[in-house]
C-alpha cells in the first residue's frame, strides 16, 4: 500500500470514528511505514498517537515490528499506543530486550518507555535485573 494515499485519507477514516475501519488503517500505516523514511516513520506513530481512539493488539503487533526497523522513532510512542493487556505488555518488554541486546544506546529510550507501563510485579522486578 502507498502511505502517502494511506496518510491523505486517514484523517477521514479517524473523524468517522468506526473503531474497525481506523484499527485496519493503522495497520496499513505501520505496515506501510516499514517501507518508508524515518521522517514517514515519525509521521505515522505521531498520527496514531494523536488519532487512534483506543489500542488493539494488531496496532501493538504492527508497532512492535516497525520498532524493530526503526527504534528511536518507535520506543516513545509505544505507552501511547498499546493497551494493558499483560499480552501486550509482554510483546514490549520482549521487543524491548532484543532492541536492548542489539544497540545498547537504546538503554534511556527503553527504560524511559518501559516506567510507564502498568508492569506486574514480577515484570518489573525482570526489568530491573
Amino acid at each position: 500500500m502507498d502511505l502517502q494515499v494511506l496518510l491523505e485519507g486517514a484523517g477521514d477514516v479517524f473523524r468517522r470514528g468506526d473503531a474497525k475501519e481506523s484499527i485496519e488503517l493503522g495497520r496499513n500505516l505501520l505496515l506501510a511505514a516499514q517501507c518508508g523514511t524515518q521522517k514517514d516513520v515519525c509521521r505515522v506513530a505521531r498520527l496514531l498517537t494523536n488519532e487512534l481512539v483506543s489500542p488493539h493488539p494488531a496496532i501493538t503487533h504492527g508497532l512492535l515490528d516497525l520498532a524493530l526497523l526503526y527504534p528511536r522513532e518507535v520506543i516513545p510512542s509505544v505507552v501511547d499506543l498499546i493497551g494493558d493487556s499483560q499480552e501486550e505488555i509482554e510483546g514490549v518488554l520482549s521487543t524491548f530486550a532484543q532492541l536492548l541486546q542489539e544497540d545498547r544506546s537504546l538503554l534511556t529510550l527503553i527504560v524511559a518507555s518501559a516506567s510507564e507501563l502498568k508492569l506486574t510485579d514480577d515484570q518489573a522486578s525482570n526489568l530491573k535485573d
